[in-house]
């Protein structure tokens, strides 16, 4: 029986989903969560001058009427999955997308402790709000290519395993069309 276009289509799919190891799945959210957790102690660790000086810059952030261009915004939302989808490509890449995935879960519990400790209550609406529409979107495309490109490289060290760049390559454009998507907003 032939299967039509859509039929294979969501078969290919199912099978990239399906084909996700759990163990770099586990290895990603404990990642983002370890950077979260140092992100926060961090802030709780800075001394009253430097606090005092990223409130100022924070205040200054606020008061600015500057208008970001979208390739401003292309770079700040999509340099750290476009640098762990690249990191996939390399036999021992996985080290670099650990690396990173630490990086930006630092950089997120960094910034969301730091909007809740200012504002206090009304922070968590904020970052509910405006903050946390765009976060998500971004640790999501983040763990999509920590995973993806953990499995990647894993499959390149196995000689056995038969690795397809035509799919790692799809899924690069689709990660650069979801950046732009995010850039948009």
């Amino acid at each position: 029986m032939r299967m039509t276009r859509i039929r294979k289509r969501k078969a290919c799919f199912k099978s990239i989903i399906m084909s996700l190891n759990n163990i770099s799945i586990a290895f990603m959210g404990i990642t983002f969560l370890i950077g979260s957790f140092i992100g926060s102690i961090m802030l709780n660790t800075i001394d009253s001058s430097d606090f005092n000086t990223l409130l100022t810059h924070w205040n200054s952030y606020l008061l600015s009427d500057s208008t970001n261009n979208i390739i401003e915004n292309i770079f700040r939302y999509g340099k750290i999955p476009l640098a762990i989808w690249l990191c996939g490509l390399f036999k021992y890449g996985y080290l670099g997308i650990l690396l990173l995935a630490l990086k930006k879960g630092v950089s997120i519990g960094f910034t969301s402790s730091f909007i809740i400790k200012i504002t206090g209550g009304k922070g968590i609406l904020f970052i509910s709000n405006l903050y946390f529409i765009q976060s998500f979107i971004l640790i999501l495309l983040c763990f999509l290519a920590g995973t993806i490109g953990t499995k990647y490289c894993l499959n390149k060290n196995q000689p056995a395993r038969n690795y397809n760049i035509k799919n790692y390559t799809m899924f690069g454009i689709f990660l650069l069309i979801s950046i732009l998507f995010l850039s948009l907003l």
